[in-house]
């Protein structure tokens, strides 16, 4: 992976950025059995712990090569979260499990920028919100209004704080806005 960040910095990357998933195999573990113990180890402790070590690295390409430090998000673990809280029909987890891991990634995507990133955050992440007021950086989105992937409780506050919009791509899946890529903006 750090051969790949270098290898794009030096063919003219303007900035880097990733969806790290440091901690993931025992968040899911935790996630489907709501253990909200397991859920704090794998985000505060173990996504922490590796989140230093990766953006150290980034940060050190990322100056030896003048490229911008865009950000990190939980979008593994809180996406994950959203997706299986579902919507009317299927509810593997409650709407408050999932609100609560949101939050709770908060912190873990606030490392990017304790290691030097500087935005725009990566696009997917809710967090970004929250990440913008307390760094004041830029964050990124994807599809106007968020409509791509997760059209439903948060598309408004995404609009009015987002401050450019990316074109990811989106496998042809339900998602909270529906089948996908239909609708993409």
């Amino acid at each position: 992976m750090f051969e790949t960040f270098e290898a794009v910095a030096k063919a003219g990357a303007d900035v880097l950025s990733i969806e790290s998933i440091e901690g993931k195999e025992v968040f899911n573990y935790s996630l489907v059995r709501e253990d909200m113990k397991g859920i704090v180890l794998a985000l505060r402790i173990l996504a922490t712990r590796d989140m230093k070590r990766l953006w150290k690295e980034i940060a050190s390409i990322a100056n030896r090569n003048h490229v911008i430090l865009g950000g990190d998000i939980a979008c593994g673990f809180a996406n994950t979260a959203m997706r299986l809280a579902g919507g009317r029909v299927r509810r593997l987890i409650p709407h408050v499990t999932a609100a609560t891991v949101r939050a709770m990634s908060v912190p873990r995507s606030l490392i990017a920028y304790e290691c030097g990133a500087v935005g725009p955050g990566k696009d997917c992440g809710y967090e970004n919100v929250i990440v913008k007021a307390i760094t004041g950086y830029p964050m990124s989105m994807e599809g106007k209004t968020s409509a791509v992937a997760h059209s439903s409780l948060l598309g408004n506050v995404i609009a009015a704080t987002c401050d450019l919009w990316s074109n990811e791509q989106v496998e042809n899946i339900r998602l909270f806005g529906g089948e996908r890529p239909a609708g993409i903006s």
